[in-house]
């Protein structure tokens, strides 16, 4: 049985990639994997933080690379240059040791990021990047996005991020309130603003005073377009509410995890995510609100293609659109025979689809493939 060094983000680091790394994680364990774990933090915005994380992550990687035993090394791929040469050490060590290498893709798209890099930096990362063994990607229509790194006739994988699946969904919407909510970072190209305008437009425009909109999540400054740093952004959010008169339909309360956060999905009516984020690839989000049978309104962006069918397990709306948002909220409010019908196909599309014990089953697959479980 090989020896498995396992490198990813994990929390306390909160997104959907961290809380997919643990899973993975814990089930290696639980099968008895021989493994080491490596954590990657967040990446600093400091150029003397970089070099020191780099530094000590290299030092850690090379020992245990060192190490004479045969060796796995899983690892996330990375779209950034610091996160490129932190896996270039990865993949060149491996390499000279003659260990496997497995790199899990997180994110949706990687040749646009090549586009305006300079054509010594594109050879690297194409002859870095053929060393691979094996790559898990999320979903077939991203492979197409990967062309530039991940060679013809390689060990593609295809597999789900899954989601835990509840016992039983919505019956009934809109009791009292109509109760929106979106879970994700607060960064301008998931589409938060875009939401917080279409509710304005329903209180104001439309006179819907009884909307409930919350917003889960968490400034991320190095994504910022529009605002210098999170005050910045508060500040804003803060006077948009107040001059639109929204304080009573409208609230940030952060992040929310656990019980609190199946608490929110349980009571809520609608999940939104407009998002054109461009390193967006199957955002876990709107999977577990569609475990719940929640009313999914989101842009066909990335592999929400694969997920989201318009008008049959959710409501797909163009990016940028707050109008087209609102517009989407008014036609689920006046149709009962329409959300009985998103909500149900929703959940079962999770069951079918994304459900823990497929997840399981072909993460398991791979590394039995690759001699860590054996």
């Amino acid at each position: 049985m090989n020896f498995l060094i396992f490198i990813g983000q994990m929390p306390p680091v909160i997104n959907g990639q961290s809380l997919v790394t643990k899973r993975i994680y814990d089930l290696l364990k639980s099968k008895g994997a021989d493994i080491k774990l490596i954590r990657l933090g967040t990446e600093h915005n400091s150029l003397y933080a970089r070099a020191w994380s780099y530094f000590v992550f290299f030092i850690k990687v090379a020992y245990f690379l060192s190490i004479s035993r045969r060796k796995v090394i899983y690892f996330p791929g990375a779209r950034s240059v610091f996160g490129f040469y932190r896996n270039l050490t990865i993949i060149l060590l491996s390499k000279i040791c003659g260990h496997k290498t497995i790199m899990h893709i997180h994110f949706g798209d990687y040749d646009s990021f090549l586009l305006n890099k300079s054509v010594l930096f594109k050879k690297i990362n194409q002859y870095i990047y053929q060393q691979i063994d094996c790559f898990i990607v999320l979903s077939n229509s991203l492979i197409k996005n990967y062309s530039s790194i991940v060679p013809n006739g390689s060990d593609i994988r295809v597999i789900p991020n899954c989601v835990e699946i509840q016992s039983n969904g919505n019956s009934k919407f809109f009791s009292n309130s109509i109760n929106i909510i979106y879970i994700s970072n607060l960064i301008e190209s998931k589409g938060y603003l875009d939401v917080l305008s279409a509710v304005n437009i329903l209180v104001n425009d439309l006179g819907l005073r009884n909307i409930k909109c919350q917003f889960f999540g968490s400034f991320v400054e190095n994504e910022m377009n529009l605002f210098k740093n999170a005050q910045e952004a508060d500040s804003f959010l803060r006077g948009y509410i107040l001059e639109n008169n929204l304080s009573q339909n409208v609230v940030f309360p952060g992040v929310v995890l656990g019980v609190q956060k199946d608490s929110v999905l349980s009571d809520s009516d609608i999940f939104i995510l407009p998002t054109y984020y461009s390193t967006e690839a199957q955002p876990l989000s709107v999977l577990e609100a569609m475990s719940y049978g929640k009313l999914v309104i989101a842009t066909n962006h990335r592999a929400l293609e694969d997920i989201i069918i318009d008008g049959v397990n959710g409501l797909i709306v163009p990016p940028k659109s707050p109008k087209s948002i609102a517009d989407a909220i008014v036609r689920l409010i006046g149709d009962v025979e329409l959300t009985s019908i998103l909500s149900y196909n929703a959940r079962s599309t999770t069951i079918s689809n994304f459900s823990p014990s497929e997840f399981n089953r072909e993460i398991v697959k791979v590394f039995n493939d690759y001699n860590i479980l054996k």
